[in-house]
Parts: structure tokens; sequence; C-alpha cells
């Protein structure tokens, strides 16, 4: 089979409502191959040498086809110009097919597929017409020059839903056998209303007559003034009902009939359109007799009557022939569409409009060639518009209405629901005038007008596309070529390699991409046969969004729609259907709002050039309250734009499964889902999936959330907050001040060497949950230090403060102490050493060289609390405090507790209970201060061994003022220790009723006051192998110490 392709492009401007390029590319010329080859060059048809050599080797023999196309392109031709060429063109065609039996198929092949394609409409005419006009049949080949039923492509226009026009001529029986017509479908064109625009109409069979009168006497027959029907103008101006009351003026006697007897029946004639043409070629006009008519009836019948040919047979009549006998009359209503229509006029288009984009003609808007060659003005627009074609929308608009002749009308002089300029453009474009059924006006009702507008944007959408196809993308629309049908019934269109080149732009430029799209479905708006590819190539305009540079909202279709809102914060809204949204570099804040429960809908988020995988920062948003959401965010480095697709993370319906990049990634929900898990370097909130997650949030200072499945979260850099859900969550804060909360389940932390200071906190109150704190590599259980701290206040917590041996690193677990729900149950080490809480607990009082403040716990506590100036405090139980080195400070509680200062100088409140307070040699100058009220408490000062009575010297001391004490001294003979009881001579309840020393002496109260107030000796111990004279050692005493106080 043959190769032959054509651009689409090229071929638009003879798809043309009038036949300049027609005529053109069939001018008059004496040899068919200069014919043939300005039509190859013209539209860079390429065929196989076989056929060159054949045809090129026929064409000096074939006079008769060069004459015929000479007469065709002067409209001379008849019925035996084509009869004497089509054996030649036969003959042609059966040289190179080799089969003559399909010669009249490989007609279409060779010359008549290039004059005949569904697109060349205006040389399409030209051939097709003669084969209608002739039904010519090949005698060679035994059958038609041209397939049977091949006919022009189908082609549509705007449509307002005004019911089906018809027009009438009054037709007459000439053959006896009633009046036959032809269809629609025929393609005949006549102009009935005289506008200079032939309508694509029904007509009359060849062997009836229409019944007219050349009113301007220039041997046509021009328009349906000049035939008998409702465009008839009769004497007053008006047109007629009918062509029978068009019929009745011309009755000058009044008798009902039309005859001799009356003065126009000479300048009435039939016309017999033999060739059907539509147009009155020679022989065709006949004076009434020689149609062998005497008389005519003016009276009529109303008809319901509606012939296969889809012509209504409104009214009807009688004539009489000449030899007498009776036949029919018909006003015939014929099928028309005013939207299909060929131009009369003939118009010199000149050189710098053909450079210029062509778009075909409809209704009474001439093709937009024509239009310029009448309108420099709209010839200007067009040139402005084709420099920067996307960015001329008003200025498009501009163009269809100069090109209609409704610029100048006002925008709301056809009522407040429409743009009567639209409404006037798609009143010309179809032919019709508007009226509203409801009530008779022509202003549109709210409901019309919305149908209305629609209509108007899909021919604005049209005429668009068409100026792209031939402007902008006019290279990737060259790439729909011609080629012959596989059964050699005739030429279409193969977009095979459009497809292709499609698909290769999405990867690289989705917004030409989409606009390409877009302009493909625009420009088949009219081709019906073309409209499976035009839906799977193509986008409509319903389903295609596309944004200004101001703040936009879409809400898509039930369709697969295409949503850009390109520059400036927009609301996108896909809605049901795979929809496809578009984002560019600059394209500003935008929000997707998908809500698609479809099984089956696979949405897609394009980037554009320029924006890589690397650039796209994913964050996860959740709102709780009226407005809770789980939404994805999507920001970009280096950039202030983002998207927010609502609630994307809430269920699969608010989804969009898939973003696409320029360099061919593609990320799917799973993937999406995985990449906001990891974090980056900036601050993100990352929460885990339902189903448990693993997150790494990299660097930042980022909040982590858990869910209701066992979660990892992994802070890594930065001072991070990690919350556990229900599961049993791995927490991890890496380096930085981290703050871990586990929640619910067992769960476990993770610490190594460098991780900063963490706060946990824990709160599950589930039982058997056993939470762990493991440390990592380098962390050993000697270097670990453990300390408790209580805060008091609103704030008031009892927590546990891990520290190490030369660094900075801790952990606080918040209220460790305080209730088990709190606590981490096991401290976990490398080499397999595990503190539960008993062992940290004790291992908690134990104290260091540093500072410290240690407290006993509630079931009572021993606290060494080893070097450093430390804060021991005691609880309700009876507790021990041992301050060891260091200035301490000992605080008992409510129990009978143990203080011991150790060495330096330590202050002890011994408070409720019988507390007993330690003092050996070297402990320093200790301060005692007691302030119990209980009864029957008895606190005790113990000196420990090496202290002896004959050693010790008490002093009452005095102070006045604010600070007013009355306490006792006590000192040691050869050291510098000393203790100072507060305010022991003030009140019972500040003094120590015991000190007692190794050798078990004990000294009360009373003893001691007894001494320094009457000078009675202080009690000894008696030992039995060495008596000691009581009065003697209370002599000494009380000579050294002068006295007393």
């Amino acid at each position: 089979m043959s190769e032959l392709t054509l651009s689409v492009y090229n071929l638009n401007e003879v798809k043309s409502n009038e036949d300049t390029y027609a005529r053109d590319f069939l001018a008059a010329t004496t040899d068919l191959a200069q014919t043939i080859g300005e039509i190859l060059n013209k539209y860079k048809i390429k065929l196989p040498d076989q056929f060159i050599k054949v045809v090129g080797g026929k064409f000096g023999a074939v006079v008769s086809v060069a004459t015929l196309f000479d007469k065709i392109s002067r409209n001379e031709d008849t019925l035996s110009d084509w009869l004497g060429a089509s054996s030649d063109v036969a003959l042609i065609i059966a040289g190179y097919t080799g089969n003559p039996i399909i010669a009249g198929a490989a007609a279409v092949l060779g010359i008549a597929s290039i004059l005949t394609s569904d697109l060349a409409v205006g040389m399409a005419r030209v051939y097709l017409n003669a084969v209608q006009k002739y039904g010519l049949v090949d005698p060679d080949t035994g059958g038609w020059l041209l397939p049977p039923g091949y006919i022009n492509e189908p082609s549509l226009g705007p449509d307002m839903s005004i019911p089906e026009t018809t027009t009438s001529p009054v037709i007459l029986d000439l053959d006896g056998d009633g009046i036959e017509t032809r269809s629609l479908q025929d393609g005949i064109f006549f102009d009935h209303d005289g506008n200079h625009f032939a309508e694509n109409t029904g007509w009359v069979s060849a062997d009836d007559g229409l019944l007219v009168l050349d009113k301007d006497s220039n041997g046509k027959i021009d328009s349906g003034n000049e035939l008998f029907g409702n465009n008839t103008v009769l004497s007053n101006g008006s047109l007629a009902a009918n062509g029978y009351e068009a019929l009745q003026e011309l009755d000058t006697n009044g008798d009902g009939t039309l005859n001799s007897r009356d003065e126009a029946w000479q300048q009435l004639q039939v016309w017999q359109d033999r060739n059907g043409n539509a147009r009155v070629d020679d022989g065709e006009l006949m004076s009434l007799s020689e149609a062998g008519i005497a008389a005519i009836d003016t009276d009529y019948k109303n008809s319901t009557w509606v012939d296969k040919q889809g012509n209504a047979h409104k009214q009807t009549g009688e004539v009489i022939y000449l030899d007498g006998s009776e036949g029919q009359s018909a006003d015939v209503w014929f099928d028309v569409d005013k939207g299909y229509t060929s131009y009369t006029l003939d118009i010199v288009v000149p050189q710098s409009v053909r450079a210029l984009p062509w778009v075909r003609g409809f209704g009474n808007m001439t093709d937009l060639h024509v239009a310029m060659s009448l309108n420099p003005e709209l010839q200007t627009m067009v040139e402005q518009y084709i420099v920067d074609p996307l960015n001329s929308q008003a200025l498009l608009q501009d163009i269809i209405f100069t090109w209609a002749g409704v610029a100048d009308i006002a925008a709301d002089s056809r009522g407040e629901n429409i743009d009567a300029r639209r409404l006037s453009v798609l009143e010309k474009a179809t032919g019709e005038n508007y009226q509203n059924k409801v009530n008779g006006t022509t202003d549109p009702l709210k409901n019309a007008a919305v149908l209305l507008e629609d209509e108007y944007k899909h021919f604005s959408d049209f005429i668009e596309a068409s100026l792209l196809s031939q402007t902008l993308y006019r290279d990737d629309f060259a790439t729909i070529s011609l080629t012959m049908k596989s059964d050699y019934s005739g030429l279409t269109l193969n977009f095979d390699d459009f497809a292709s080149h499609l698909e290769s732009i999405k990867l690289t430029d989705v917004n030409e991409y989409l606009h390409l799209r877009k302009t493909f479905y625009a420009l088949f708006e009219y081709s019906p046969s073309y409209s499976d590819v035009r839906e799977q190539l193509g986008i409509p305009s319903e389903q295609s969004f596309f944004g200004d540079d101001g703040n936009n909202t879409f809400s898509g279709s039930k369709m697969n729609d295409y949503i850009w809102g390109n520059k400036g914060d927009d609301t996108l809204k896909g809605g049901y259907g795979s929809d496809t949204y578009l984002f560019n570099m600059g394209d500003g804040k935008d929000y997707i709002s998908e809500g698609s429960s479809n099984a089956g809908d696979i949405d897609t988020l394009r980037f554009g050039e320029g924006i890589n995988p690397e650039d796209v920062i994913l964050q996860r948003k959740i709102t709780t309250g009226l407005k809770a959401a789980d939404s994805l965010i999507i920001t970009f480095r280096d950039s202030t734009d983002s998207i927010t697709i609502d609630n994307f993370f809430s269920g699969t319906k608010y989804q969009v499964e898939a973003f696409i990049f320029t360099d061919g990634t593609v990320w799917h929900v799973d993937t999406i889902k995985a990449r906001l898990l990891e974090g980056a370097d900036d601050d993100q909130t990352i929460t885990a999936y339902a189903e448990g997650s693993e997150i790494h949030a990299a660097g930042g200072n980022d909040s982590l959330q858990g869910a209701d499945n066992s979660d990892q979260l992994y802070g890594d850099a930065g001072d991070d907050t990690l919350v556990g859900g229900k599961g049993a969550d791995i927490l991890s804060g890496g380096t930085g001040n981290d703050t871990l909360k586990g929640g619910y389940g067992s769960d476990t932390y993770l610490f190594n060497m460098g991780d900063g200071k963490d706060d946990i906190s824990e709160g599950s109150s589930n039982a058997g949950d056993i939470d762990t704190l493991r440390f990592g590599e380098g962390i050993n259980p000697e270097d670990v230090i453990l300390q408790r701290k209580i805060t008091t206040g609103l704030k008031a917590a009892d927590s546990l403060i891990i520290t190490f041996r030369d660094s900075t690193d801790s952990i606080t677990i918040d209220n460790f102490f305080r209730e088990g729900k709190y606590q981490v149950e096991e401290l976990v080490f490398t080499n397999g050493t595990v503190w539960d809480v008993n062992t940290v607990k004790a291992m908690s009082l134990h104290g260091t060289d540093d500072a410290q403040t240690i407290t006993a716990y509630a079931e009572g506590s021993e606290i060494h609390a080893a070097g450093g100036n430390d804060a021991l405090q005691g609880a309700d139980n009876s507790d021990q405090l041992y301050g060891d080195a260091g200035d301490d400070s000992l605080i008992g509680g409510k129990g009978a507790d143990i203080l011991s200062g150790g060495t330096g100088n330590d202050t002890l409140k011994g408070g409720y209970g019988s507390d007993t307070y330690l003092f050996n040699a070297g402990d320093g100058k200790d301060y005692l201060y007691e302030g119990t009220s209980n009864a029957g408490d008895a606190d005790t000062l113990r000196f420990g061994e090496g202290i002896n009575p004959e050693d010790v010297i008490i002093q009452r001391r005095k102070t006045s003022g604010l600070n007013a004490r009355d306490s006792l001294i006590i000192t040691f003979r050869n050291r510098t220790d000393s203790i100072t009881l507060d305010d022991f001579f003030r009140a019972a309840k500040y003094q120590v009723e015991h000190i007692t020393f190794a050798d078990g002496t004990d000294w009360l109260p009373e003893d001691i006051l007894n001494y320094l107030e009457d000078d009675i000796p202080l009690p000894l111990a008696a030992s039995p192998d060495t008596p000691v004279s009581m009065s003697l050692l209370r002599q000494e005493m009380a000579a050294f110490s002068g006295g007393g106080v």
C-alpha cells in the first residue's frame, strides 16, 4: 500500500467555507503534471517512485483529465467532461495498482485522495460535487470512480439547541412520479436567506424542478428570494409564510390558478438542477411550457409528511400539465444546517494574510483569512496575538468578537445573565437567532445562559486551539500525518507520532504537555469521527483547570481532571476521577483537597522543570479540634512555595497517589510515607503511621510523635521532642538536649555518650509494662552518677538525675521516685549489667565528691553523701543521713532519724521523731537544730570514740535582736571542732534530750542547766577500775570554763 503523508496543520486552510484555495490548486493549467506537482509541493506529500513513474508516463496522454481540471477551476465542468476523463483517470490508477477491480477505490489513493481527504474540504468539494452530480460509474472498473458513500468528514459547529431549522421552496413534479428530494448529508449548499453564505441543505432531486423567478435577470438563482418559499420577499417587504402565499401574490386575476392569463407567467421558470450542485448550469433553466406545465394552483392543503431524506412536505397543491393531466406541487421545507456554510463571494486573500493562521468559518462567519482580508484591524489583532498567544486571552476574545462583527455590542444588552457579545457570536456561528422558549424574548434566562456560556467556551477553545496548532505548537501538530486507510476507502489521520511526541514531552515539560493535550482536544471539538482519539490523547476543557497569577479556586468534575493553579495561593479540589495536579517553581502556596472514594482512581501531582526530588521537603501536620486534619505539607529548598495536601494521612480517598518529576522519578504513597519519616536539617514535626514507623529526624529541633503501634523514633541531631504512642516504642534522642516521652507500652530509651542532656517522661499505668534505658558503647556502670532531685510548687517533681563522670551529658527521668508508672524499670549496659529500680534507688543514695542533694525515700533510707557540700533530706520514716566529707546540710523527716554530718562544717536538722546526731572527733563545726513538738520525742547527740566527757567544754550563748538565739555551744579541749545546738535553752522542743558518750555518760538538759546555772558538776560514768571524784571533775570543768556564762 502506498505511503501518503500530509501534515495536519497544512491541510487546515483548505477545510474552508469558501473556494479560494481550492481554485488556487486547480488553477487553469494545461498539464495535469503541473497541477499534481503543485499539490504535492504545497502539502509536502510523499508518494512512491512507482506511482510517479506510472502517472508521469501517462501525463501527455490524459489531455481529457487536464481539460477537466481546467474547467473545474472555472466552474465550467459538465457531465460530458467528467465522462470523457473518467476512463483516463481509471487507466492511470489501474496502471499503478495492476488490479482493475479495485481501480475505483485506488482512485482515492491516486488523484482523488488528494482532492477528497476528509480535511481538504475546499478541494474535496470540487471532486465530490461531480461524483454527486453525475453519479459517476467507471465502466472499465465496474465500480464508482469514488467508493459509494465516500463523502467529506462530518464537520460540526456550535450548537444553541435551537429547534431544527428548515427553509422552503415550491417544487414541481416534472415526471409524474411524485416529488423527490435529496438529504442534508448529500453535501449541497444554497444561499436560502441571501446573506452570501450558502447553507448545507436538503435539495430537490434531479428529475423534479424548482419554481423560480430570476428577479435580477442575471441568469442565475442567487438566493431563496428567487424561489417561492419562506424566504421570498413580498411586495410589502415582508417574507412569505410559505411558497403558496408568495404565488398568490402573482395570481393577478385572483382565480386561484397561475397560468398564461397572469402577467408573471412568462417570467416564471423551472430550474431542474440535474447535477445537484445548487448552481444554475447550462440547460437547467426552462420556461413553464418547456417544462410541460400549463397551470399551477395557488391553493394548498397542509401536510405533516416528512420524506425519508428528512424534508417536510408541509403544503401541497396541484399542477396541470400541457396534456391536461394533473400532477403535484409541494412547498418542501428542506432540512438546513445554517452552521455549515459556504461563502459565495469571490475574495482575494493577500499574501500577508495567507502567512497568518487560518481558522474555518461557521454559519455566517467567513473563514478567518477572508475576514482578515476584509478587515485590516482584525489582521493586526491576529498578528499581535501570535506573538504571545498563551498570555493573550483578552486579545483572543477581541479577535472572536471582531471576526463575528459583534465587538460594538454592549455586553449587557441581552439581559443580566449573559455577555451579549458571546451570545451574538453563537448566533453568527450557527446562523440562527436565539429566542427564549419560555417567554419568547431574545434574552436567555439564567439556566439557559449557563448552557450558552458553556457552548461559547467550547467555541472559543476551538478557535484558540486552531491558532495555537499553527503557531506556538505548529511543530508539535506537524507530527500528525494523513495516511491511506487500509481498505483504500479514503484518507485518515495518523496520531501515532503525535502520541509518542506527547509522551516524550510529559517527561520534560509537564506544563507544555497539558497545554498540548488541552489544545488537541479543543482542535477536534467539531470532528466527531475522531472522538475516540480525541478522548484518548486530549483533555476536555471541562476537565482542565488552568489558573492565572491570582489566588484561584478550582473544583474538578467527576472525570479525570487536570488542574494547574499557576502562580498565586490556589485551592485545588480534584474530587472524583484520576486527577492530575501540576505545580511549577514559583506557583506559590497551593492547597489540594482530594476526596475520591472510587476504587482505581489514581491521582497525580506532577512537578515542573526545575523541581528535583532532592529539592522537596515533606512534612506531616496534624491539627485537632473542629477542623481536625492529618495533612501532608510539601516545601522546597530555597523557595517559599508550598503544597498542602489536606488529610493525606487520614485515608486513601484523600491521597494523591503519585508524585512525578521531570527526570522520570515517581514517588508513590509508600515512598512518600517512608521519605517523610527520614527528616531533614530543618525543624520538623514527624508523626508515625498507625501501622508502626521508624522515624529518623536528621538535623533540626524536631518533634517526633509515635502512634498506637510499636514505633522507632530517632531524633538524631538537634534538641528534639520524642513522644511514643501506645506500643512498645524505641526512643533515641540522639545528640542535643532532647525530651523523650514513652507513654504506654514497654518502651526502650537509647542513650549514647555525647547525646546531651535528655529528659525522659514515663506515664504508663499498664500492669506488666517494663521500660528500659539502654546505654551505648563507652558508658560503663562505674561512670554513672545517680541523683534524686525534688522540686516543689506548681511543677513539683521527684526525679532521677543521671550524670556521667568526665562528661556534661545527663538524663533526667521525670518523677522517677514519685510513683511506679513514672519509672523506667531497667537501666541496661552493654556489658550486661542491669540495674532495676531498687538498685537505682539504692545507688542514688550514695553521693559523690560533687555537691549533691540526696533525699530519702518514703520507706526510710540510708544516705551517704561522700564528698562535696551536700544536702541530705530525710522522709517520713526513719532515715540515716551521713554527710561524710564537706559542708553538708542534713534534714531529717518525721521518723527517728540518724544524722551524721561527717567532716566539714555541717548543719543538721532532725525535725520530728526521736533523732540521733552523731559527732566524731574531727567532724568540724556542726550546727544542730531541733524543732519537734511531739510529746515523747527524745533526741540524742552521740559522741564517737575519742571524745570523753572531760574533753567537753559547754557554754551558753545568748543573742538579741531580730535573730535572737539562746543556744548551747559545745567545744573540745585541744580541738577546733564545735557543735552549736540552736536555741537549746529557749524551749524544750529545741533541745537534744540526751548527750551521750562512748563511755556511757549521758547528759540531760537539766544537767546542762544545773551546771551552768547552779555550778552543779555534770555527771560522769563511773569506771570500776578507775574511781572518779565527781566533785573534783566538776570543779576543774568549772575552773576551765570560767564559771560558765
